[in-house]
Protein backbone atom coordinates (compact mmCIF):
# COMPACT_ATOMS: atom_id res chain seq x y z
CA UNK A 1 0.00 0.00 0.00
CA UNK A 2 2.98 2.35 1.17
CA UNK A 3 4.28 1.37 -2.19
CA UNK A 4 1.12 2.28 -4.36
CA UNK A 5 0.99 5.78 -2.74
CA UNK A 6 4.93 6.56 -2.97
CA UNK A 7 5.01 5.68 -6.84
CA UNK A 8 1.12 7.77 -7.02
CA UNK A 9 3.03 10.86 -5.06
CA UNK A 10 6.40 10.41 -7.72
CA UNK A 11 3.93 10.18 -10.49
CA UNK A 12 1.44 12.97 -9.79
CA UNK A 13 5.14 15.14 -8.89
CA UNK A 14 6.44 14.27 -12.68
CA UNK A 15 3.10 15.73 -14.26
CA UNK A 16 3.60 18.69 -12.32
CA UNK A 17 6.90 19.52 -13.10
CA UNK A 18 6.14 18.71 -17.46
CA UNK A 19 3.50 21.33 -16.96
CA UNK A 20 6.23 23.79 -15.40
CA UNK A 21 8.83 23.17 -17.03
CA UNK A 22 7.92 22.80 -21.11
CA UNK A 23 9.07 24.83 -23.36
CA UNK A 24 12.12 27.39 -23.53
CA UNK A 25 12.43 29.56 -20.28
CA UNK A 26 14.70 31.88 -22.63
CA UNK A 27 12.04 31.41 -26.15
CA UNK A 28 11.66 34.65 -28.13
CA UNK A 29 9.69 35.10 -31.23
CA UNK A 30 11.57 36.03 -34.52
CA UNK A 31 8.98 39.00 -35.21
CA UNK A 32 10.26 40.44 -32.19
CA UNK A 33 13.72 40.49 -33.22
CA UNK A 34 16.01 42.22 -35.56
CA UNK A 35 18.38 39.37 -36.75
CA UNK A 36 21.75 41.60 -37.63
CA UNK A 37 23.43 39.85 -40.59
CA UNK A 38 26.80 41.82 -40.55
CA UNK A 39 28.25 44.91 -38.94
CA UNK A 40 30.55 47.67 -40.18
CA UNK A 41 32.40 49.91 -38.23
CA UNK A 42 33.20 53.62 -39.53
CA UNK A 43 33.99 56.90 -38.00
CA UNK A 44 30.76 58.70 -36.31
CA UNK A 45 30.30 62.13 -38.63
CA UNK A 46 31.68 64.32 -35.43
CA UNK A 47 34.84 61.97 -34.76
CA UNK A 48 33.75 61.65 -31.53
CA UNK A 49 33.15 57.97 -32.07
CA UNK A 50 31.66 55.51 -33.94
CA UNK A 51 29.14 54.93 -36.48
CA UNK A 52 27.49 51.64 -36.74
CA UNK A 53 25.98 50.34 -39.64
CA UNK A 54 23.76 47.12 -39.05
CA UNK A 55 22.68 44.55 -42.18
CA UNK A 56 19.52 43.53 -40.34
CA UNK A 57 17.25 40.59 -42.42
CA UNK A 58 13.77 42.39 -43.43
CA UNK A 59 11.14 39.93 -42.83
CA UNK A 60 8.45 42.06 -44.32
CA UNK A 61 8.12 40.20 -47.33
CA UNK A 62 6.65 36.97 -47.95
CA UNK A 63 8.22 33.74 -47.85
CA UNK A 64 6.94 32.68 -50.95
CA UNK A 65 8.48 35.25 -52.98
CA UNK A 66 11.26 33.38 -52.48
CA UNK A 67 13.66 36.56 -51.91
CA UNK A 68 15.10 38.29 -48.88
CA UNK A 69 15.80 41.46 -48.58
CA UNK A 70 17.38 43.54 -45.88
CA UNK A 71 17.93 46.77 -44.54
CA UNK A 72 20.47 48.90 -43.07
CA UNK A 73 20.60 50.14 -39.81
CA UNK A 74 22.73 53.39 -38.78
CA UNK A 75 23.35 54.33 -35.10
CA UNK A 76 26.54 56.23 -33.70
CA UNK A 77 27.82 56.38 -30.07
CA UNK A 78 31.03 56.97 -28.07
CA UNK A 79 31.96 53.23 -27.97
CA UNK A 80 30.05 50.41 -30.56
CA UNK A 81 27.77 49.28 -27.75
CA UNK A 82 26.49 53.26 -26.62
CA UNK A 83 25.24 52.83 -30.45
CA UNK A 84 23.70 49.67 -29.86
CA UNK A 85 21.52 51.39 -26.91
CA UNK A 86 20.52 53.98 -29.23
CA UNK A 87 18.14 51.57 -30.84
CA UNK A 88 15.90 52.05 -27.48
CA UNK A 89 15.20 55.15 -28.73
CA UNK A 90 14.29 54.20 -32.39
CA UNK A 91 11.71 51.66 -33.89
CA UNK A 92 13.81 49.07 -34.11
CA UNK A 93 13.17 45.31 -32.52
CA UNK A 94 15.45 43.76 -30.57
CA UNK A 95 18.95 43.50 -31.92
CA UNK A 96 19.76 39.43 -32.30
CA UNK A 97 23.43 38.86 -33.06
CA UNK A 98 24.39 35.64 -32.78
CA UNK A 99 23.96 34.71 -36.64
CA UNK A 100 25.82 37.60 -37.53
CA UNK A 101 28.65 36.72 -40.32
CA UNK A 102 31.34 39.27 -40.36
CA UNK A 103 32.62 42.52 -38.73
CA UNK A 104 33.74 45.07 -41.08
CA UNK A 105 36.27 47.84 -39.98
CA UNK A 106 37.18 50.96 -42.29
CA UNK A 107 40.67 51.40 -43.35
CA UNK A 108 40.47 54.86 -40.99
CA UNK A 109 39.48 53.54 -38.17
CA UNK A 110 42.04 50.58 -38.75
CA UNK A 111 44.97 52.70 -39.33
CA UNK A 112 44.29 55.60 -36.91
CA UNK A 113 43.26 54.28 -33.69
CA UNK A 114 43.45 50.43 -34.56
CA UNK A 115 41.64 47.08 -34.15
CA UNK A 116 42.30 46.12 -30.32
CA UNK A 117 39.39 47.99 -28.64
CA UNK A 118 37.21 47.21 -31.21
CA UNK A 119 38.07 43.23 -30.78
CA UNK A 120 37.93 42.94 -27.17
CA UNK A 121 34.74 44.85 -26.96
CA UNK A 122 32.86 42.22 -29.20
CA UNK A 123 34.83 39.11 -27.84
CA UNK A 124 33.60 40.47 -24.39
CA UNK A 125 29.84 40.20 -26.09
CA UNK A 126 28.06 37.62 -25.13
CA UNK A 127 26.03 37.87 -28.01
CA UNK A 128 28.61 37.79 -30.75
CA UNK A 129 30.22 34.45 -32.31
CA UNK A 130 33.71 34.17 -31.02
CA UNK A 131 33.96 32.61 -34.74
CA UNK A 132 32.51 35.62 -36.38
CA UNK A 133 35.19 36.59 -39.30
CA UNK A 134 36.62 40.36 -39.11
CA UNK A 135 37.84 42.30 -42.50
CA UNK A 136 39.05 45.02 -43.39
CA UNK A 137 37.47 47.92 -46.04
CA UNK A 138 39.51 49.77 -48.50
CA UNK A 139 36.48 51.32 -49.91
CA UNK A 140 35.82 54.92 -48.30
CA UNK A 141 33.60 53.31 -45.69
CA UNK A 142 32.66 50.18 -44.13
CA UNK A 143 28.83 50.64 -44.57
CA UNK A 144 29.76 50.55 -47.97
CA UNK A 145 30.84 46.98 -48.33
CA UNK A 146 28.02 45.76 -46.54
CA UNK A 147 25.30 47.80 -48.78
CA UNK A 148 22.87 45.91 -50.97
CA UNK A 149 23.31 46.88 -54.15
CA UNK A 150 20.78 48.06 -56.23
CA UNK A 151 18.51 45.46 -57.42
CA UNK A 152 20.38 43.11 -55.04
CA UNK A 153 17.99 40.50 -53.01
CA UNK A 154 20.82 38.45 -51.42
CA UNK A 155 21.85 39.27 -47.80
CA UNK A 156 26.01 40.61 -48.63
CA UNK A 157 27.16 39.85 -45.16
CA UNK A 158 26.11 36.36 -45.79
CA UNK A 159 27.58 36.47 -48.98
CA UNK A 160 31.24 37.82 -47.72
CA UNK A 161 31.22 34.90 -45.19
CA UNK A 162 30.48 32.69 -48.32
CA UNK A 163 33.28 34.23 -50.04
CA UNK A 164 35.93 34.19 -47.63
CA UNK A 165 35.06 30.13 -46.94
CA UNK A 166 35.00 29.22 -50.25
CA UNK A 167 38.15 30.73 -50.53
CA UNK A 168 39.57 29.75 -47.66
CA UNK A 169 39.49 25.92 -48.34
CA UNK A 170 41.13 27.25 -51.25
CA UNK A 171 43.29 30.59 -51.77
CA UNK A 172 42.44 33.16 -49.42
CA UNK A 173 43.27 36.50 -48.35
CA UNK A 174 44.66 35.66 -44.65
CA UNK A 175 44.28 32.99 -42.18
CA UNK A 176 40.96 31.96 -40.73
CA UNK A 177 39.79 35.89 -39.54
CA UNK A 178 38.14 34.79 -36.62
CA UNK A 179 37.62 36.68 -34.49
CA UNK A 180 38.74 34.85 -30.97
CA UNK A 181 42.06 34.27 -33.21
CA UNK A 182 42.46 38.04 -33.91
CA UNK A 183 42.13 38.46 -30.07
CA UNK A 184 44.67 36.26 -29.44
CA UNK A 185 47.13 37.39 -31.93
CA UNK A 186 46.67 40.98 -30.27
CA UNK A 187 47.30 39.38 -26.84
CA UNK A 188 50.61 38.03 -28.22
CA UNK A 189 51.58 41.14 -29.81
CA UNK A 190 51.83 39.16 -33.34
CA UNK A 191 51.59 40.89 -36.61
CA UNK A 192 48.19 40.37 -37.89
CA UNK A 193 47.12 39.66 -41.78
CA UNK A 194 42.90 40.03 -42.65
CA UNK A 195 40.78 39.85 -45.50
CA UNK A 196 40.81 43.46 -47.37
CA UNK A 197 37.70 43.97 -49.20
CA UNK A 198 36.76 46.82 -52.22
CA UNK A 199 32.99 47.23 -54.16
CA UNK A 200 33.44 46.73 -57.55
CA UNK A 201 30.55 46.83 -59.54
CA UNK A 202 27.82 47.34 -56.34
CA UNK A 203 29.10 44.03 -55.74
CA UNK A 204 31.75 43.30 -52.14
CA UNK A 205 35.14 41.47 -53.71
CA UNK A 206 38.02 40.63 -52.38
CA UNK A 207 40.81 43.30 -52.82
CA UNK A 208 44.24 41.91 -51.46
CA UNK A 209 45.52 41.46 -48.27
CA UNK A 210 45.42 44.15 -44.80
CA UNK A 211 48.73 44.26 -42.48
CA UNK A 212 48.32 44.88 -38.99
CA UNK A 213 51.13 45.84 -36.84
CA UNK A 214 50.55 46.64 -33.01
CA UNK A 215 46.68 46.33 -33.81
CA UNK A 216 46.69 48.97 -36.39
CA UNK A 217 46.24 49.14 -40.06
CA UNK A 218 49.72 49.74 -41.64
CA UNK A 219 49.48 48.69 -45.56
CA UNK A 220 48.21 46.54 -48.04
CA UNK A 221 49.66 43.34 -50.23
CA UNK A 222 48.39 43.09 -53.47
CA UNK A 223 45.50 40.03 -54.06
CA UNK A 224 48.76 38.46 -56.60
CA UNK A 225 50.30 37.62 -53.28
CA UNK A 226 47.20 35.67 -51.51
CA UNK A 227 47.47 32.03 -52.85
CA UNK A 228 51.77 32.27 -51.74
CA UNK A 229 50.84 33.75 -48.38
CA UNK A 230 48.58 30.64 -47.80
CA UNK A 231 50.58 28.38 -49.11
CA UNK A 232 53.50 29.70 -46.73
CA UNK A 233 51.77 30.09 -44.17
CA UNK A 234 50.66 26.29 -44.30
CA UNK A 235 46.88 27.09 -44.77
CA UNK A 236 46.27 26.05 -47.77
CA UNK A 237 44.19 22.88 -48.60
CA UNK A 238 43.87 22.65 -51.87
CA UNK A 239 44.08 25.46 -54.84
CA UNK A 240 43.39 25.57 -58.92
CA UNK A 241 45.50 28.52 -59.75
CA UNK A 242 47.01 30.70 -62.59
CA UNK A 243 50.56 32.12 -62.81
CA UNK A 244 52.92 33.45 -65.80
CA UNK A 245 56.58 31.47 -65.59
CA UNK A 246 57.43 33.99 -68.40
CA UNK A 247 56.63 37.30 -66.92
CA UNK A 248 56.22 38.41 -70.16
CA UNK A 249 52.48 37.16 -70.78
CA UNK A 250 50.08 37.42 -67.68
CA UNK A 251 49.41 32.97 -67.57
CA UNK A 252 50.78 30.15 -68.89
CA UNK A 253 50.74 27.29 -66.62
CA UNK A 254 47.49 26.30 -64.62
CA UNK A 255 48.23 23.65 -61.57
CA UNK A 256 46.16 22.15 -59.25
CA UNK A 257 47.46 21.72 -55.44
CA UNK A 258 46.91 18.94 -52.62
CA UNK A 259 48.70 18.34 -49.35
CA UNK A 260 50.60 21.13 -48.85
CA UNK A 261 53.11 21.44 -46.57
CA UNK A 262 54.93 24.26 -45.48
CA UNK A 263 57.80 24.30 -42.48
CA UNK A 264 59.35 27.54 -41.16
CA UNK A 265 62.59 27.45 -39.23
CA UNK A 266 65.83 30.30 -38.32
CA UNK A 267 69.31 29.55 -37.56
CA UNK A 268 71.32 31.88 -35.41
CA UNK A 269 74.55 32.80 -38.05
CA UNK A 270 77.79 34.58 -36.79
CA UNK A 271 77.71 37.89 -35.10
CA UNK A 272 73.88 37.10 -34.49
CA UNK A 273 72.83 37.54 -38.04
CA UNK A 274 69.41 35.10 -38.55
CA UNK A 275 69.01 33.08 -41.93
CA UNK A 276 65.14 32.59 -41.56
CA UNK A 277 64.14 29.46 -44.29
CA UNK A 278 60.85 28.51 -45.49
CA UNK A 279 60.40 25.18 -46.98
CA UNK A 280 57.28 24.58 -48.91
CA UNK A 281 56.22 21.33 -50.48
CA UNK A 282 52.91 19.38 -52.09
CA UNK A 283 51.45 17.67 -54.47
CA UNK A 284 50.09 19.23 -57.67
CA UNK A 285 48.80 17.94 -61.24
CA UNK A 286 49.13 20.14 -64.28
CA UNK A 287 45.90 22.06 -65.70
CA UNK A 288 47.49 23.98 -68.46
CA UNK A 289 50.62 24.88 -69.72
CA UNK A 290 52.41 26.99 -72.40
CA UNK A 291 55.86 26.73 -72.14
CA UNK A 292 58.91 26.30 -74.04
CA UNK A 293 59.81 23.14 -72.37
CA UNK A 294 58.50 20.27 -74.10
CA UNK A 295 56.49 18.19 -70.88
CA UNK A 296 55.55 15.75 -73.01
CA UNK A 297 59.09 13.67 -72.04
CA UNK A 298 60.59 13.36 -68.91
CA UNK A 299 63.37 15.71 -69.56
CA UNK A 300 61.23 18.77 -70.55
CA UNK A 301 58.90 18.05 -67.83
CA UNK A 302 61.58 18.07 -65.52
CA UNK A 303 62.68 21.82 -66.71
CA UNK A 304 59.41 22.64 -65.63
CA UNK A 305 59.05 21.64 -62.71
CA UNK A 306 62.34 23.33 -62.29
CA UNK A 307 60.56 26.42 -63.70
CA UNK A 308 57.33 26.42 -61.50
CA UNK A 309 59.33 25.99 -58.33
CA UNK A 310 61.92 28.78 -59.04
CA UNK A 311 59.10 31.03 -60.03
CA UNK A 312 56.69 30.48 -56.41
CA UNK A 313 59.96 30.47 -54.35
CA UNK A 314 60.61 34.05 -55.65
CA UNK A 315 56.65 34.98 -55.46
CA UNK A 316 57.33 33.96 -50.91
CA UNK A 317 60.60 35.60 -51.15
CA UNK A 318 58.74 38.93 -52.76
CA UNK A 319 56.06 38.55 -50.36
CA UNK A 320 58.01 38.16 -47.39
CA UNK A 321 60.43 41.18 -47.91
CA UNK A 322 58.16 43.78 -48.95
CA UNK A 323 56.36 42.72 -45.88
CA UNK A 324 59.21 43.54 -43.73
CA UNK A 325 60.78 46.18 -45.63
CA UNK A 326 57.86 48.50 -46.49
CA UNK A 327 56.12 47.93 -43.57
CA UNK A 328 57.58 46.44 -40.81
CA UNK A 329 55.41 43.17 -40.56
CA UNK A 330 56.71 39.68 -39.77
CA UNK A 331 54.18 38.26 -42.56
CA UNK A 332 55.17 34.39 -41.57
CA UNK A 333 55.46 35.02 -37.81
CA UNK A 334 58.53 34.03 -37.68
CA UNK A 335 58.68 35.73 -34.05
CA UNK A 336 56.30 33.46 -32.91
CA UNK A 337 57.98 30.28 -34.07
CA UNK A 338 61.76 31.83 -32.52
CA UNK A 339 59.64 32.70 -29.17
CA UNK A 340 57.96 29.56 -29.27
CA UNK A 341 61.32 27.42 -29.71
CA UNK A 342 63.62 29.53 -28.04
CA UNK A 343 62.00 32.04 -25.28
CA UNK A 344 65.48 33.16 -23.84
CA UNK A 345 66.54 33.84 -27.03
CA UNK A 346 63.56 35.32 -27.92
CA UNK A 347 63.95 37.46 -24.77
CA UNK A 348 67.42 38.79 -25.63
CA UNK A 349 66.35 39.88 -28.84
CA UNK A 350 62.33 41.32 -28.84
CA UNK A 351 63.31 45.19 -28.62
CA UNK A 352 65.76 44.42 -31.53
CA UNK A 353 63.41 42.06 -33.60
CA UNK A 354 61.82 44.72 -36.48
CA UNK A 355 65.92 45.64 -37.44
CA UNK A 356 66.57 42.03 -37.05
CA UNK A 357 63.54 41.16 -39.79
CA UNK A 358 64.70 43.45 -41.93
CA UNK A 359 68.15 42.50 -41.97
CA UNK A 360 68.10 38.71 -42.12
CA UNK A 361 68.71 36.14 -44.71
CA UNK A 362 65.55 34.92 -46.14
CA UNK A 363 65.59 31.37 -47.96
CA UNK A 364 63.16 30.04 -49.55
CA UNK A 365 62.76 26.14 -50.97
CA UNK A 366 60.43 24.67 -52.85
CA UNK A 367 59.43 20.75 -53.47
CA UNK A 368 57.11 20.65 -56.30
CA UNK A 369 55.48 16.17 -56.45
CA UNK A 370 53.88 16.32 -59.81
CA UNK A 371 51.02 13.35 -60.09
CA UNK A 372 49.30 12.35 -63.26
CA UNK A 373 51.82 13.88 -65.57
CA UNK A 374 51.67 11.04 -68.47
CA UNK A 375 54.61 12.19 -70.37
CA UNK A 376 55.91 10.12 -72.67
CA UNK A 377 59.45 8.50 -71.70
Amino acid sequence: MKTGIRLTSIAVSLAIICVLLTGCWDYKKIDDLTLVAGMAIDKASDDSGYKVSLEAIDFSMSVQENSVKTQIIQLEGTTIFDAFNKTKTQIVKELYFPDMQIICISSGIASDEGIANIIESCIRSTDIRESVYVIISRAESAEKIIKPGEGMSSVVSAEINELIDEIGNNVSSGKKSNLYKIYNQINDSADIVLPAFSVKEDSPVIDGMALIKDSRLVGYLDQEYAEYYQMAADILNNATFSFAIDESSSFNTSISITNNRSAISYDIKENEALRLSVNVSFDASVREVYSSADVDHAGGFEMFRRECEEHISKKIYELTDKSRQEYGVDVLGFANHIYRDAPEYWEQIKDRWETMLKEAEIFVDVDINFTNTSFIS
